[in-house]
């Protein structure tokens, strides 16, 4: 089975965070293909967390320490209800 995956990214800057909006945003890759076994390994290497949505989140962001600059990512998999809940306790989010 076959999983259509978009990897997502939002960049806040410290003046950015002061008027609560992203300096940047956008799509590292959008419905690349992935397997359940790449799929996991993904989720797992990016650190990503079950949020309220039907997306998985990073918690902990890039940190570019310079310029003050901070990445999130999220992951939005396109399957069902019921493959989506089984890739999660797969993956062992919260």
């Amino acid at each position: 089975m076959k999983f259509k995956v978009s990897k997502t990214y939002q960049v806040i800057t410290p003046e950015s965070a002061e008027i609560g909006d992203h300096a940047d945003q956008g799509f590292e890759y959008e419905n690349n293909e992935f397997t359940l076994r790449e799929l996991l390994k993904e989720i797992e290497n990016g650190g990503f967390v079950e949020n309220s949505g039907r997306w998985l989140s990073t918690v902990d962001p890039e940190r570019d320490y310079q310029t003050g600059e901070e990445t999130f990512y999220n992951l939005h998999i396109e399957t069902s209800e019921r493959n989506y809940e089984r890739i999660c306790k797969l993956a062992k989010v919260q």
